[in-house]
């Protein structure tokens, strides 16, 4: 007697049809959402920004900078790292006699970072390289030799980003400010930058 082949193929087509969802709920697509939990801690934080900005008594002039940090983040809202930079000062100076030139800045930085879009850092350190400072009133420049000096330094950032299951990641726009004291004086600058960020 022939054995029916119906029943058999229905069978199964239902048992494809129940497999089918299953196997697509256990792909995890790769979207920008937030997984279910933080990113466990500490974990390791890098960083990398370039900007413009003015420098104050540093010959009133254009100045650029990069900067590149390294470190952890320590809890989900605080965060430590080294921060090194290069900066650039004289260009586009209105002062005669004022060649544009560079200090390299190195400074140890604590930050706390908000709801995962925000931050703001303090820190301090050390600059080393030439300097140039000028009057305010007699617009006369002083130019110095290479030498290393105390530098203070403040960070606030934007972060246009997202989560992952092993970090948070963003393109964070911040502002720089960053002071080199020098015996009664002071060279700042204030920068805007705009880089990449795994924190």
């Amino acid at each position: 007697m022939r054995t029916p082949v119906l029943p058999t193929s229905a069978a199964l087509v239902s048992c494809l049809a129940l497999a089918a969802p299953a196997a697509a709920s256990a792909q995890s697509p790769i979207t920008l959402d937030a997984p279910e939990a933080e990113p466990p801690v500490p974990r390791l934080r890098l960083g990398g920004e370039l900007g413009v900005g003015l420098g104050h008594r540093a010959s009133q002039s254009l100045a650029v900078a990069g900067f590149l940090q390294v470190g952890a983040q320590i809890t989900r809202q605080v965060g430590v790292f080294y921060q090194g930079g290069l900066l650039g000062f004289g260009f586009a100076s209105d002062q005669d006699g004022v060649d544009p030139y560079a200090q390299s800045s190195h400074s140890a930085m604590v930050d706390l970072t908000f709801g995962n879009v925000a931050q703001v850092g303090l820190g301090g350190g050390f600059d080393y390289g030439g300097i140039v400072l000028c009057d305010e009133d007699t617009s006369l420049c002083t130019k110095y030799g290479r030498e290393v000096r105390p530098s203070m330094s403040l960070r606030a950032a934007f972060l246009v980003g997202f989560v992952r299951d092993h970090a948070r990641w963003g393109i964070p726009i911040a502002l720089h400010a960053h002071t080199i004291l020098w015996d009664h004086a002071a060279q700042n600058a204030l920068l805007v930058t705009v880089g990449f960020s795994r924190y």
